[in-house]
């Protein structure tokens, strides 16, 4: 059948729906991950963090993942939502930043670069966003 599908079934009525049954193995547990969760260190922890992402479950994830580790998120959908934001709050407008971006262009990531910003591709894993983002706090 394939790689890893030992069985499909189908069951399909008009006007009711289809119902798929995927067989799969089962496979060795020393083969499975275990999550790490990603946490700040304590140093960058109360730190304000402005996610910008036109993706609401993107977004609101990583707002998630900020505020489990005790930092104040701002939340945006784009540059100038982002800005509207940040204009009734009294930030310091120079702080550190990552791209995080679906854009493999090489000129992204110069762009990135000259603008001293670190740079990450999608998908990027919650415990290398924090990783990066602590460092930026270093």
């Amino acid at each position: 059948m394939g790689l890893f599908i030992e069985s499909l079934d189908l069951d399909s009525a008009p006007g009711a729906g289809s119902t798929f049954n995927v067989g799969i193995p089962l496979g060795d547990p020393s083969g499975v991950r275990v999550m790490v969760e990603a946490r700040l260190p304590e140093f960058a922890a109360n730190r304000v963090v402005l996610v910008i992402d036109d993706e609401a479950d993107i977004r609101n994830g990583r707002e998630d993942i900020f505020r489990a580790n005790g930092c104040a998120v701002v939340v945006a959908d784009g540059i100038e939502s982002a800005f509207d934001e940040l204009a009734d709050r009294s930030l310091d407008r120079s702080f550190p930043g990552v791209i995080v971006t679906g854009d493999t262009a090489s000129e992204r990531m110069r762009e990135a670069s000259r603008a001293g910003l670190a740079f990450l591709h999608k998908p990027a894993a919650p415990a290398e966003l924090v990783r990066v983002v602590a460092d930026l706090h270093e």
